[in-house]
């Protein structure tokens, strides 16, 4: 994990050890604050509806960033390498779509998804824009197809989509780099059968909320294809 996270500062320039601190207290203090703000709400509707707490994967953890919400979230929280006894020692990849991960009966996949996937932080340290991709392909295997629907106005559309996939990446991943921007970043989720919910950036980060359509749209191509160019872009992308 070193090595990678050395190699994501120096494709961002992220040379100072104040810089990586900082990214790392603003996962600490953002990791869940904007999607509980801008979903409880709907969340806890859909507890109540489920009548058991709302089933969420936290890829990435540091710790545990929903204890305030025990009562009607069961989180589970993996990282290859835990800092913490909360956080169990996972790879998101090797996840059965069902069942116990490794004989280890605390990570176990409900049988029919999790409600919620949240990849904090996650995506920009997977080193190959291929596995990205995969990354986000794998999370749509992992979500509930279809959740009972928890919208006030009780619309149909939103009762024709599954779990939500909350993202946060660094976002000069997407503002600054010669491979992406929001728009390709918003298509490639939709390709893999995401539809965009919410939205927002902080001057570090970028937070995107997606639901999981019903079922798996036709599979879709996207490459690494250079959107911009110029002396100080980055060259993150996410090929599908």
């Amino acid at each position: 994990m070193a090595g990678i996270k050395f190699n994501y500062l120096k494709l961002y320039k992220l040379d100072t050890s104040n810089e990586k601190a900082s990214l790392i207290g603003e996962k600490r203090f953002n990791s869940a604050t904007y999607f509980l703000g801008a979903f409880s709400t709907e969340l806890k509707s859909l507890s109540k509806l489920q009548n058991k707490p709302i089933q969420l994967l936290d890829v990435g953890a540091l710790g545990e960033n929903y204890a305030k919400e025990k009562s009607w979230i069961t989180a589970t929280a993996i990282d290859l390498h835990p800092t913490c006894g909360f956080v169990k020692q996972a790879d998101f990849f090797d996840l059965p779509l069902s069942g116990i991960y490794n004989d280890n009966p605390d990570i176990s996949v409900p049988v029919d998804g999790y409600d919620v996937i949240a990849l904090s932080l996650v995506l920009n340290f997977v080193g190959d824009p291929v596995k990205r991709g995969e990354m986000i392909c794998k999370s749509f295997s992992l979500l509930k197809s279809r959740l009972p629907n928890s919208n006030e106005e009780g619309t149909e559309s939103d009762g024709s989509l599954g779990g939500y996939l909350y993202v946060v990446i660094p976002l000069p991943c997407i503002s600054n780099s010669r491979y992406m921007n929001e728009d390709y970043y918003c298509k490639i989720f939709q390709a893999s059968g995401f539809k965009l919910m919410a939205s927002k950036s902080s001057p570090k980060l970028a937070f995107h909320i997606f639901r999981r359509l019903t079922s798996p749209p036709p599979k879709a191509s996207f490459p690494k294809s250079k959107l911009r160019d110029g002396p100080a872009l980055n060259n993150f992308t996410i090929v599908l």
